[in-house]
């Protein structure tokens, strides 16, 4: 196990799943999973970099909504932070200069919309986790994010429900196969960045 797969699990392993015993289904489904880019950023110059994270989103059909959970990353040295969030395929991080990056950690919003929940914990923002992911951006380069991000809610038992993220180290072919879908989704601006594995 290398050095980024023992701190990912680790950091996974510091993850505890929320119960969250659903008093009344019988109200508003609201869930805000915001929507998802159509096309990729364009790059201005040579010099810009393009930072992607792959987000899946496992949510049951019987799953009242009503509750979100949003990560915000930190990376060293750079003043904005990213926005995690479930319901969008890819996040995009245009603004962050070519360079060795680390991120530094994450926080968690819990994000509350309409019902009657019960819940452990608090929502709202979550006191901050250390987590340190090194990545490197290169001018006019797509770079994947080395770890996928997992929202999930599961059902144990009736009118009770289970909420965490589950975070995945990608292999080299999970890169390529995120790089292919953003070919299908947008190829002209897919066209317009290169990438470590020269997909065209």
């Amino acid at each position: 196990m290398n050095k980024l797969q023992s701190k990912v699990s680790v950091f996974i392993r510091k993850r505890k799943l929320v119960i969250l015993s659903c008093v009344t289904i019988a109200f508003l489904l609201v869930l805000s999973l915001g929507s998802c880019a159509t096309g990729l950023p364009k790059p201005t110059d040579s010099s810009d970099s393009l930072l992607i994270i792959s987000v899946d989103t496992q949510i049951p059909q019987s799953a009242p909504a009503g509750l979100s959970s949003n990560y915000i990353m930190k990376v060293k040295g750079i003043k904005n932070t990213i926005t995690i969030k479930p319901g969008r395929p890819f996040i995009f991080a245009p603004n962050l200069p070519p360079g060795e990056h680390v991120t530094v950690q994450l926080q968690e919003k819990v994000i509350v919309v309409g019902g009657n929940w019960a819940r452990g914990g608090g929502k709202g923002l979550q006191p901050p986790e250390p987590f340190t992911v090194p990545f490197q951006l290169k001018p006019g380069f797509i770079t994947i994010f080395p770890v996928k991000f997992t929202f999930i809610i599961k059902q144990p038992r009736r009118h009770s429900y289970t909420y965490g993220w589950k975070l995945d180290k990608l292999t080299a072919n999970e890169k390529k196969n995120i790089l292919n879908q953003l070919r299908e989704r947008d190829a002209a601006g897919f066209s317009l960045w290169k990438n470590e594995f020269n997909i065209q």
